[in-house]
């Protein structure tokens, strides 16, 4: 059993015959969250450039050049340096120093008809998933329900929406723009945001970020997997500050059954949240000791509606606001209940789904 959503990638990685684990616990994401580019894609070869000019070297010199300058260069030179690439990029949600794809894609042909796999992400991850003789195992994973508050700018205007994912990702074309304005319209999202700071816009920018970055993503492991294997979906919605939102990682102390964490700032018992961690961390210590087909009593399989099914999701927390202190209402909400995925919610996520390539490879179509 292992946790994080970087085990996706290892779950693409190795085959039937080679596999380390029989289970996992998928946390923060999947393969095939945010970006996974080639070394050589603009992006990386424009924040590699940039690298090396915080450091005064030529981009014109040779590999083993660079390397061998990289390699004399104090530590703190390099930090430095690579603090400047990822503060030119964080606004834009770009991030610098991402995984990348090991294999050129000459060799991808030849690693599909020989079967042999090089390297921990050997092709785009999409193409992974397709792949006859990846692992298939039973899953465990999820979302918060505000993943994208602590990584978006703020968003004022329905440009500045349109804006940052022509930035994020620069093969939409104007149809995928106009679309992704639809579904997520001004309408939707039109509570107040937690601090007027951040726009009007705000909400509506968060929610597709969280879809494009990680729900989608999650939720396309579970289909590509419960075609096969028991997989369970979580989602966590127990609100926090500073947004009073369910944030990214929010669950993390909670399904550890980190006494920290259902207590407040002075040492009090969050009643509430004390029980939706029992649930959690009893249902999750469950899946990784037992038979996982055992859970299905409290925790319907998810079955994906891309398949016909009703895409079942175990909310946990929902309407909690212990976290929140005096900013909040003391609300214990709902420790756990079974949801289906809703109509609108399908759309945006097949929105994603269709184009993730848009965000692999090359980023082109």
């Amino acid at each position: 059993m292992l946790t994080t959503g970087k085990v996706g990638h290892h779950i693409l990685s190795y085959t039937p015959e080679s596999t380390p684990f029989h289970r996992a616990i998928l946390e923060s994401g999947s393969p095939t969250s945010r970006s996974v580019l080639y070394a050589s894609s603009d992006r990386h070869a424009g924040q590699l450039s940039s690298l090396l000019k915080h450091l005064d070297i030529p981009s014109s010199a040779s590999p083993d050049d660079i390397l061998q300058t990289l390699c004399k260069l104090p530590v703190n030179h390099l930090t430095c340096a690579a603090s400047k690439v990822w503060t030119e990029n964080d606004q834009a949600v770009t991030w610098p120093f991402q995984p990348v794809i090991d294999c050129p894609p000459s060799q991808h042909q030849v690693q599909l008809e020989e079967s042999r796999l090089v390297g921990i992400i050997p092709r785009p991850p999409l193409s992974s998933w397709s792949a006859k003789n990846r692992l298939q195992i039973p899953i465990i994973t999820g979302f918060c329900t505000n993943e994208g508050t602590i990584f978006v700018p703020h968003c004022q205007a329905s440009s500045d929406f349109r804006s940052f994912f022509q930035t994020l990702i620069p093969a939409l074309s104007d149809t995928d723009l106009e679309e992704l304005d639809g579904l997520y319209a001004l309408e939707e999202f039109s509570e107040e945001p937690p601090m007027r700071m951040l726009g009007c816009h705000w909400r509506r920018l968060e929610a597709a970020y969280a879809h494009y970055a990680y729900i989608a993503p999650v939720l396309q492991s579970a289909h590509f997997l419960s075609a096969s294997r028991p997989v369970f979906v979580y989602q966590f919605a127990a609100k926090a500050l500073p947004f009073g939102t369910a944030n990214h990682t929010d669950e993390t102390a909670v399904v550890a059954h980190d006494v920290g964490a259902e207590a407040d700032a002075t040492g009090k018992p969050l009643p509430g949240l004390e029980r939706v961690s029992e649930q959690m961390h009893g249902l999750f210590s469950q899946f990784v000791s037992d038979d996982p087909e055992g859970l299905e009593d409290k925790w319907p399989r998810f079955v994906s509606p891309a398949r016909g099914g009703e895409g079942c999701i175990l909310v946990f927390g929902e309407g909690n606001d212990e976290r929140m202190g005096k900013q909040g209402t003391g609300n214990e909400g709902i420790v756990m209940r079974v949801r289906k995925m809703s109509r609108r919610e399908i759309e945006r996520v097949t929105f994603w789904w269709k184009r993730v390539p848009l965000s692999q490879g090359f980023g082109t179509r």
